[in-house]
C-alpha cells in the first residue's frame, strides 16, 4: 500500500541574477530537509542514455500522483524520467506532470533541474517563450521520485515535423540568466496549440541545463546532431552553444532533415568544415582530446573532400568508376 505523504513546503534558495522575481516561489512537496544544491551542476550526466519503461515506477492510466493529480496518459519518456498527461482532480485542470525515476544520480539530476527552474520564475512564460512551471511534488512513500508539474503543451517539434512526413517547413533569455540549456533538440521544443496562427513555441526540459559559471570543456553535452564544434574539441565553451543548436533546429525545419548528420563526432565535424571552413585557431590550440589528433585534421579534410570529389565529380558514372581505393 502506497502511502499519503506529509505536506510541507520548500522554498528553493537563490543564487543572484540579473532579475529578480516579485516574491519567492514556494513548491509543495514533502520533505524533512530543504534541498542541497551541489557547488557545481555535474553537466556531465549520459547524452542520450536509453531511457527506463513507466513500468519501472508502477505507475499506469488512471494512478493518482501526490493527492490530486490523476495519469490520464503517458506523454514521453527521457533520460532521467517520463512526463504524462494528468487531470488535476480538484480543479478538473490538465496539466504535464514530469515523473522522475529513483535513482540518487537522477535525484540529484532532478534537484538541479528545480534549481534553474527556480531560477527562471523571475521571466514571463508567455513574453520568453519557456514552459510554466506550476509546482513540486514528491510519489511514493519513500519520497524520493520527485514529480514536476508544468502546464500541458501541445506537441514537440519532432512529432509536428514527424505528422507532416518531414517536410519542408517555411520559418532566441537563458543567455540574459547566465543559464545554457545544453540539451536543445527538436523534441524539446513544444509548440503550444499546432491550430494557432502564427504557430508559438516554448522551450521544455531543463533536466540538463546549467549556469555559465560550472561549465567546464572537459564534458560532453548536447545532442550530436546539434553540437557545437567546441564541445567537440573539448574546448572552453558558453552559453553560445545554445545558439548553434537553435540555428541547426531551424535548418532541419526549412530542409526536412538534420544539416549535419551523423552516427560519431568526426561524421558531424566532417560536415561542419565542408560547410563552415576549419574552425578559427584559437578553439583549435584549446582543443586537447579529438580523435583524430588535431594535428591530422586538415590532412583528414582535404582527404574526405578528394573523395567526394572522385566518387561524384570525376566519376559519377558509377559503372565507369575505378574500382578499389581511392588513388
Amino acid at each position: 500500500m502506497l502511502g499519503k505523504p506529509e505536506e510541507q513546503s520548500l522554498v528553493l534558495s537563490q543564487q543572484p541574477t540579473r532579475c529578480q522575481s516579485k516574491s519567492p516561489h514556494t513548491i509543495d512537496c514533502s520533505v524533512k530537509n530543504p534541498v542541497e544544491l551541489p557547488e557545481k551542476t555535474p553537466v556531465n550526466m549520459p547524452v542520450n542514455t536509453p531511457a527506463f519503461l513507466p513500468n519501472d515506477l508502477d505507475i499506469g492510466e488512471g494512478t493518482i500522483l501526490g493527492n490530486s493529480y490523476k495519469v490520464e496518459k503517458f506523454l514521453g519518456q527521457g533520460v532521467f524520467g517520463f512526463v504524462t498527461k494528468c487531470i488535476n482532480t480538484q480543479t478538473n485542470k490538465a496539466v504535464a506532470v514530469k515523473v522522475n525515476k529513483n535513482d540518487p544520480k537522477i535525484l540529484q539530476q532532478a534537484k538541479l533541474e528545480m534549481f534553474m527552474l527556480e531560477q527562471l520564475q523571475c521571466l514571463d512564460p508567455e513574453s520568453c517563450n519557456i514552459v510554466r512551471w506550476n509546482s513540486i511534488f514528491f510519489y511514493f512513500l519513500d519520497r524520493e521520485r520527485i514529480c514536476l508539474n508544468f502546464e500541458l503543451l501541445d506537441q514537440s517539434l519532432f512529432d509536428y515535423t514527424k505528422d507532416r512526413n518531414f517536410q519542408p517547413l517555411p520559418i532566441s533569455e537563458l543567455s540574459s540568466m547566465g543559464i545554457v540549456h545544453t540539451d536543445l533538440k527538436t523534441d524539446n521544443l513544444m509548440i503550444v496549440d499546432r491550430r494557432q496562427s502564427p504557430i508559438k513555441v516554448k522551450i521544455i526540459d531543463f533536466g540538463l541545463a546549467c549556469l555559465v559559471s560550472s561549465l567546464t570543456p572537459d564534458v560532453t553535452v548536447q545532442p550530436i546532431f546539434y553540437r557545437a564544434p567546441e564541445v567537440m574539441l573539448n574546448a572552453p565553451f558558453n552559453e553560445a552553444i545554445d545558439m548553434w543548436s537553435l540555428g541547426l533546429i531551424a535548418a532541419e525545419l526549412a530542409i526536412g532533415r538534420p544539416l549535419y548528420p551523423g552516427k560519431m563526432e568526426i561524421d558531424v565535424f566532417r560536415f561542419i568544415t565542408l560547410t563552415q571552413g576549419q574552425p578559427p585557431d584559437h578553439v583549435l590550440d584549446h582543443g586537447f582530446s579529438f580523435t583524430p589528433p588535431l594535428v591530422q585534421f586538415p590532412l583528414l579534410c582535404f582527404t574526405y573532400m578528394y573523395e567526394i570529389w572522385y566518387t561524384y565529380v570525376k566519376y559519377p558514372d558509377e559503372q565507369k568508376r575505378p574500382q578499389g581505393p581511392v588513388a
